[in-house]
């Protein structure tokens, strides 16, 4: 949980376009007949999407299947910080782990729920289906972009972007020492090193993310 929090502090460095979030101690009561069980959880409190809408004066497209095309900047951000976090269980389109705002003229997409993403790495956590079919990866923490095909400029543009945020995502990773273990964020940054390493080399830029890139709306 505290992991998945984090991806939604990463993603407040890739767009002003997220959902606000903060983590809250919860204690819950569990009734057993007379007697009582209290349990002290940590919880993510995510911000209500029509809140977020109105911090940039737009309006909230509640679940609707989308067949326009999506604001191209906004969207490639949202495509490129999946894979960085090496989540497949989502669609833009379908509004599936991502909500859609609309704001002069622009749909713009924001994510939510990460817990089956790579990063997070959750016990539960499954290499999703498309159409019936799993992906081609054995494990979540095997990285499959599934982003949409955009311009080579604004691919480059987005992609060199990344690269000049690593060292405010490894300040984020660093900002949950309080949270997490040592362990967990050595394993957190390795993990990220791996996904810039990839934007770095052309060879692996090629293979892992142009190559791979959909033209389907899905």
């Amino acid at each position: 949980m505290l992991r998945e929090f984090l991806c939604y502090k990463l993603y407040e460095e890739v767009t002003p376009y997220a959902f606000r979030t903060r983590l809250a101690n919860l204690e819950i009561t569990e009734l057993r007949g007379k007697r009582t069980k209290s349990f002290n959880v940590k919880a993510i409190l995510i911000e209500d999407i029509d809140k977020t809408a109105k911090r940039f004066n737009a309006k909230a497209l509640n679940k609707v299947q989308l067949s326009v095309p999506l604001e191209d900047t906004t969207s490639l951000r949202f495509d490129f910080f999946e894979f960085m976090i090496s989540n497949t269980d989502w669609s833009k389109y379908y509004q599936h782990n991502a909500r859609i705002i609309f704001r002069e003229g622009d749909y713009l997409p924001i994510p939510y729920d990460f817990d089956m993403s790579g990063l997070v790495d959750a016990p539960y956590s499954t290499v999703s289906q498309v159409n019936g079919q799993q992906l081609p990866i054995e494990s979540v923490r095997e990285r499959y972009y599934r982003g949409h095909c955009s311009s080579p400029a604004l691919t480059d543009y987005i992609r060199n972007e990344f690269l000049s945020k690593k060292e405010k995502f490894i300040s984020r990773v660093d900002g949950m020492k309080d949270e997490l273990s040592n362990r967990d964020i050595a394993d957190t940054k390795e993990y990220l090193d791996i996904f810039f390493n990839i934007l770095k080399d052309d060879h692996s830029f090629k293979i892992e993310i142009s190559d791979r890139c959909r033209n389907l709306k899905n």
